[in-house]
């Protein structure tokens, strides 16, 4: 998997919702966050995945 890098805007961010909600709201949001950009990487895998596999089929 692509190491996730964080921007200067998102690190400030979770420093905001960690000095106003907590430090456990901080963790849940980046969870939810980081779990959503792993869904659409893995779907845009089994995407190309699936359209190269029809693509070697069409040919044969």
């Amino acid at each position: 998997m692509k190491q996730y890098k964080f921007t200067v805007g998102s690190k400030f961010k979770y420093i905001k919702i960690a000095e106003s909600k907590g430090l456990k709201n901080a963790i849940l949001h980046f969870a939810e966050e980081f779990r959503q950009i792993y869904k659409i990487n893995q779907k845009v895998k089994m995407c190309i995945k699936n359209e190269i596999c029809i693509y070697i089929v069409i040919i044969w």
